[in-house]
């Protein structure tokens, strides 16, 4: 290093405005952040216009590229044509770097092969594993990735992961020394929450006044929305003028879709597709509560979004988010075994508007305390400079 400024190169195949979950968000702030510390960051993404372009934002350069090939005829034959892109555009750079972060097993190959070939440190974050995802490893692409995770691993000279119970899950499906494991949780940038007064007819577009709940992310079985629809179709024989509204995509739309026809309550749920920050900001703060009920969840970032909004907030117990989430304190929790199921936790909010308003409003003062970017940043820095001493 020429000074104590660090060249930084972030990996990443989600940033946005292409986005798929909260691993684009993450890396979005972290590099915006590391960048306003002085740092000289560059973020090797994709592009999905099938063009190469290159963009500077917040003192951030933003590299995107496409993948060699067009079609893939599985996940693992996507992510090494998205790595040999990768490898292809960093070593065209000729340029030199401190550090390379590495996020998640997507772009495993590509982590390790660059600081092998640059001869500098690799520190990677682990968002999720594929059997904590999948609860098993069986099948020959489930095998593959758990592979990755495991050489992105044991080659990184730092991890970081999001909360305890990742430390806990990567402990136990990997050999590596505890102390090469930082917890660093996500976090969030105020700036990203504010709703311009201009911005109000947005809501308009759904063309409704109604009451609505309101959930979003991946349409995969692990977020758990299908037992979400379930739940409103129960209550909606109570409530019949509330709404559901679902945003995000993914592959399980389908499921989703046979579940609301068989309760016949297509009119009362809504399906947005992907929506920017002001939209979702927007559905957030009106909403009645935002419900996330995953099985399986290493923190979860859309519990900040919503919190940031002063949104009542319910989670499954199941999730990471139980580490700060204190039931009925600043998020109200359900059991999937237990007394207190989803539908009863949502008609509980209904019911106690107070208590519910004081709840989000807790929340937020938890977020703004615990999860600010600007603060956490500090600790990611720590962890470059202590592999790089």
């Amino acid at each position: 290093m020429h000074d104590s400024r660090l060249r930084i190169l972030l990996l990443s195949t989600e940033f946005p405005p292409f986005i798929e979950g909260g691993l684009g968000r993450h890396v979005s702030d972290l590099s915006r952040f590391l960048s306003q510390e002085g740092h000289r960051v560059t973020v090797l993404t994709l592009h999905k216009e099938n063009k190469r372009e290159t963009e500077y934002k917040h003192d951030c350069r933003i590299i995107r590229t496409i993948p060699p090939k067009e079609f893939f005829k599985d996940r693992i034959e996507w992510s090494l044509n998205v790595n040999f892109a990768f490898i292809q555009e960093a070593v065209s750079l000729n340029e030199e770097f401190d550090i390379i972060h590495s996020h998640d097993w997507l772009t495993a190959n590509a982590g390790i092969y660059l600081s092998k070939i640059m001869n500098i440190p690799l520190v990677s974050t682990i968002h999720a594993t594929e059997k904590g995802r999948k609860g098993k490893i069986t099948s020959a692409i489930e095998k593959a990735i758990h592979h990755l995770e495991s050489e992105l691993i044991t080659s990184s000279s730092s991890i970081i992961v999001c909360s305890n119970q990742m430390k806990e899950e990567v402990l136990n499906q990997f050999s590596l020394e505890p102390s090469k494991l930082s917890i660093i949780h996500n976090g969030i940038d105020p700036k990203n929450f504010e709703i311009p007064s201009s911005a109000k007819h947005i809501l308009k577009k759904y063309h409704f006044q109604n009451p609505y709940l309101f959930t979003m992310g991946r349409f995969v079985e692990e977020k758990g929305i299908h037992y979400l629809i379930e739940a409103f179709a129960k209550i909606h024989k109570k409530w019949p003028d509330l709404y559901l509204i679902i945003a995000g995509k993914g592959p399980w739309i389908e499921n989703y879709k046979t579940i609301i026809e068989k309760y016949h309550i297509q009119k009362r749920v809504i399906f947005t597709g992907f929506i920017d920050e002001l939209e979702r900001n927007i559905l957030l703060q009106n909403a009645i509560a935002s419900v996330y009920p995953s099985y399986y969840e290493p923190f979860g970032i859309v519990a900040l979004e919503s919190l940031m909004m002063k949104t009542p907030l319910i989670v499954s117990d199941k999730g990471a988010w139980t580490e700060w989430i204190k039931d009925q304190q600043n998020g109200f929790i359900f059991s999937y075994v237990g007394s207190q199921r989803l539908d009863d936790t949502i008609q509980f909010v209904i019911k106690h508007t107070d208590l519910a308003k004081q709840v989000g409003q807790k929340g937020y003062e938890t977020v703004m305390n615990d999860f600010q970017w600007k603060d956490l940043v500090h600790t990611v820095i720590a962890v470059y400079k202590h592999v790089l001493k």
